[in-house]
């Protein structure tokens, strides 16, 4: 499907109905609506803010795909038609040849793209033209709907790691690094904090997703 990546003051211009969708946090909810309506959900974010905007397709089923080192660990529905995911106590059940359609799709992705070691890879199956991603997302902020916790938590670990041990290419997916690109308005008086963070006494990075 065409996804365009947008300032938030380009997608606000835009008057057909669309999916728009924060590049990167939570700063609005995302949703299918029209350039002239978003000033009202927007009005207290900067014009520079990063979204995307996606034209409106229909998700036959949605899975959630915990990965790390380019291969899915776990996986579980979120959405199966009309039913969603609403209680861990009762999580959604779906046919395993489905479930291992999701996982080869998924892994043909992580296969095929450059990737963070760790993270989240939603897919779906849009109507009339098969299996695509839904987004990718940072893997310590994502619900684990009825994935095997203890294989969420590798993926967990897999995504913390000492500053002093972190490669090039680990840096390169430094989650803070990707959040103030999408969103500036967050700077700490226009300068960008120090990577990483504190665990105990050695300096992390927390490796993310960039959309």
């Amino acid at each position: 499907r065409n996804i365009r990546l947008l300032r938030l003051s380009e997608a606000r211009c835009d008057h057909d109905q669309k999916f728009v969708k924060p590049a990167l946090g939570k700063s609005f909810d995302a949703g299918v609506t029209t350039g002239k309506d978003l000033p009202s959900a927007t009005s207290h974010l900067p014009d520079d803010l990063l979204v995307h905007v996606a034209e409106i397709v229909e998700w036959e089923v949605e899975y959630r795909c915990f990965a790390a080192d380019q291969t899915v660990r776990t996986l579980s529905p979120y959405r199966l038609g009309e039913t969603t995911f609403t209680t861990y106590d009762d999580p959604l059940s779906s046919p395993i040849e489905e479930q291992e359609e999701a996982r080869e799709f998924a892994n043909s992705v992580l296969e095929a793209v450059g990737c963070p070691r760790a993270l989240v890879l939603d897919v779906g199956k849009i109507k009339g033209r098969g299996w695509a991603v839904v987004e990718p997302n940072e893997c310590w902020g994502a619900g684990i709907y009825g994935c095997s916790p203890s294989d969420v938590l590798d993926v967990l670990q897999s995504a913390l790691v000492p500053r002093a041990d972190a490669s090039e290419e680990d840096c390169l997916w430094d989650f803070s690094t990707h959040y103030f690109h999408a969103c500036p308005h967050m700077r700490d008086g226009g300068r960008i904090p120090e990577r990483g963070y504190q665990k105990g006494n050695t300096r992390c990075v927390s490796i993310g997703s960039e959309e």
